[in-house]
């Protein structure tokens, strides 16, 4: 059973802006392009020269956005929502309620400029607001699931989540993500903030099939904040990640970020970036790419910590990287198996005809000696089959050698390592819910 609908929703960096950059006047100038950091040490140039994001939709299911902001300007599409009684567009006010979307959809789309301006992951993308809260901050896990369903419908391929709850993810939630996978959405989340109070993987997170970002510092290690757990997909810078703001919370309308919201945002801003490469690619081959050439850190292989590792834009862009034919994260709904007769593509079968009523004698006496000839074969391939059986020689003493194959063996270039993939359900049983009760803030 559900838990109730109404549950609180919070934001993966709560508390997203450390610090504002300056208090300096609005008209003030401001190298804010020196503060992105991570653009050098992540090729982040060289990345835009393969790919810009033209074309992409990405929805960002947060906060309203502040879109008339100088870095966002034409950048947010008018045709957002809410799903929480919040702006109808999803477009907010000059209000420090909307920092959190405002900077999550600059990180990813900033349209750039001078060094006074920021330059997002993937300018060239277009951001899809979807309003998961109003200004004040109500929202729930239900929203959530609507707001996924919701973007799904209305062009996104790329959906941006950098919120969730504490505890194990609800079935709608469960079908809002199998909804997406199966309309060729790539669904990224992150995965939380131990600052926040936060000890395990948020839902929708840690539901198979979503890409769960974790955060790294400016060494590339393991940001100290970031939440751990099997869940864990790849990892992006999260600290001090300069960020648009409305004028209310800084009079320089720029602050920065620490949080895997940034880091979220980051990973969702280079899956777009690769959607305008390769066109032709699925979502799942999309997210083959983001983790196969992701840079692996700490324990070899996929970890609780990074991973499959720190994201590598520009290898994520121009690496020789062998396509899948399903989500290597799994989260896919199953298939259901045909019934006869059910939909218009499923041919009913032709009548069997009665003994000699209608039908030429010799097709009649032709299949009952095909049938006697058959039988006659099969006998005589199996006596075959034991014979040579019979004068196969035995392999050595002990073959094959104790411990063979290796434990936790994977093909070679296989993504998967210990603990992966998460545990799930069988189809048909989701996961039970925990008792009731409010999730906690994050």
């Amino acid at each position: 059973m559900n838990r109730p609908a109404r549950l609180a929703v919070a934001a993966v960096a709560a508390g997203l802006l450390g610090s504002v950059l300056t208090g300096a006047p609005a008209h003030a100038a401001l190298d804010v392009r020196a503060a992105q950091w991570f653009l050098g040490p992540y090729k982040i140039a060289q990345a835009q020269q393969v790919s810009k994001g033209a074309g992409v939709t990405v929805a960002v299911i947060d906060s309203p956005i502040y879109a008339t902001h100088a870095d966002l300007s034409g950048q947010v599409q008018k045709g957002g929502t809410t799903a929480s009684g919040g702006p109808a567009d999803g477009w907010g006010p000059d209000d420090p309620g909307v920092v959190h979307g405002t900077g999550v959809a600059s990180i990813i789309a900033a349209k750039g400029g001078s060094n006074e301006h920021l330059l997002g992951i993937a300018p060239g993308a277009k951001v899809l607001p979807v309003a998961n809260s109003t200004v004040t901050g109500n929202s729930n896990a239900q929203t959530t699931a609507d707001a996924i369903t919701w973007a799904t419908d209305h062009g996104a391929k790329v959906i941006n989540i950098s919120l969730g709850h504490v505890g194990e993810a609800h079935d709608y939630e469960i079908e809002a993500v199998r909804y997406a996978l199966s309309h060729d959405v790539v669904v990224i989340a992150g995965i939380g903030n131990t600052t926040a109070g936060i000890q395990e993987p948020l839902s929708p997170a840690s539901i198979p099939g979503v890409v769960a970002v974790a955060g790294v510092d400016q060494t590339g290690s393991l940001w100290s904040g970031s939440t751990r757990g099997a869940a864990a997909v790849i990892a992006a810078p999260a600290t001090k990640i300069p960020v648009a703001v409305p004028p209310s919370k800084s009079p320089s309308t720029y602050g920065t970020a620490d949080g895997t919201s940034a880091s979220t945002a980051i990973v969702s801003g280079v899956a777009a970036l690769i959607r305008a490469k390769y066109p032709q690619l699925s979502a799942a081959n999309v997210i083959n790419r983001l983790i196969r050439t992701a840079k692996d850190a700490g324990t070899p292989g996929r970890d609780g910590d990074y991973g499959f590792g720190v994201i590598q834009p520009l290898e994520a862009l121009t690496a020789d990287v062998p396509q899948v034919s399903a989500n290597p994260l799994g989260g896919e709904a199953p298939s259901a198996p045909a019934s006869a007769g059910a939909g218009p593509t499923a041919a009913a079968p032709a009548p069997a005809p009665a003994s000699g009523a209608g039908v030429p004698t010799a097709l009649v006496i032709g299949g009952a000696v095909g049938a006697g000839l058959l039988a006659v074969l099969v006998v005589v391939v199996l006596l075959i089959v034991r014979a040579s059986r019979r004068r196969r020689p035995a392999g050595p003493p002990g073959y094959p050698p104790p411990g063979y194959p290796p434990s936790g063996y994977q093909p070679p270039g296989h993504p998967s390592s210990a603990g992966y993939p998460p545990p799930y359900p069988p189809p048909g049983q989701p996961p039970a819910n925990p008792p009731g009760g409010t999730d906690r803030a994050g």
